[in-house]
């Protein structure tokens, strides 16, 4: 169940609304245009559907009675957390332009992705880049993670689909931001899982979502690029054989040094606790193998 969308053309300070671009139960995420520069946007309402209902045709919304107080704490909460975004700055990071008080709600807002330039999508591609270049590209995404979790914030959502090439850029590019989180946040009923590239214990109930979850998220996102093959589900590999050696033993040594390799095993382990602990870990266990 989600929140009944705004309509196209409606104007929400210097943007207006073109499409609906995703929902889900907290966010309507809107295409938007900047009135000014006529750049395309995405806007991100927030929209906590278990909390507020929206009738048709209407703008604001109405707070089911009872959830006043935890509405209004939530508010706070997406309002800090996105103007907290909006200062980070990373080559490989998504842009957020602004946080705004709307609508009796808040809204966020980020520079548009490029179309038709998910992973997926790019991959025959990026197939061509020369594995060199690509370790490169994939080391710059994980530095882009790192420097997240460096100031104790998570992206929430890292995906196939959340990473886009850049090809003004000539580069990899994680967007969606749709779920920055602080650690010391409650996440379980807010993190958005592509469950193709979860974390095992996130799949499971009361798994928690950590920086480790987003380690094997990422190191799930490169497996896919080297290997052109979408990983098995990891709640799935509890019950497989494929646990260990997923990279290293798929005779990709010729290709991809070695230290990059072992490492990524290491952040495609089943249990959590044998992963790295963060992105800044990572890096500095392959500073020590180069």
């Amino acid at each position: 169940m989600y929140i009944i969308p705004l309509p196209k053309g409606v104007k929400l300070g210097a943007y207006q609304l073109e499409s609906v671009y995703s929902l889900d139960p907290y966010y309507c995420i809107y295409k938007a245009q900047d009135r000014k520069s006529g750049k395309g946007v995405l806007v991100q309402e927030f929209a906590p559907v278990c909390m507020v209902s929206r009738e048709a045709r209407e703008f604001d919304f109405a707070v089911i009675p009872g959830k006043e107080a935890a509405f209004a704490k939530m508010l706070e909460r997406f309002l800090k957390f996105y103007s907290t975004a909006a200062e980070l700055s990373h080559a490989s990071l998504g842009k957020v332009l602004g946080v705004y008080r709307v609508l009796r709600s808040g809204m966020a807002v980020h520079e548009m992705p490029p179309e038709g330039a998910s992973l997926p999508e790019k991959r025959k591609d990026l197939f061509g880049i020369s594995s060199d270049r690509l370790e490169k590209k994939m080391m710059l995404l994980l530095d882009a993670v790192s420097y997240l979790h460096e100031r104790n914030v998570l992206h929430g959502n890292i995906s196939l689909n959340s990473i886009f090439w850049d090809e003004a850029r000539q580069n990899m590019v994680i967007q969606g931001m749709f779920c920055l989180l602080e650690r010391e946040r409650d996440v379980q009923t807010t993190v958005v899982h592509d469950v193709n590239v979860a974390a095992p214990e996130t799949l499971l109930n009361g798994g928690a979502y950590d920086s480790r979850a987003e380690v094997y998220s990422l190191a799930s996102c490169f497996y896919f690029l080297i290997t052109g093959e979408p990983l098995i589900r990891g709640d799935q590999r509890f019950c497989s054989a494929h646990q260990t050696g997923l990279a290293s033993g798929r005779h990709l040594q010729s290709r991809y040094s070695s230290g990059f390799l072992k490492s990524l095993d290491r952040a495609l382990q089943v249990r959590r606790e044998d992963r790295f602990a963060s992105a800044a870990v990572w890096i500095n266990e392959l500073k020590k193998r180069a």
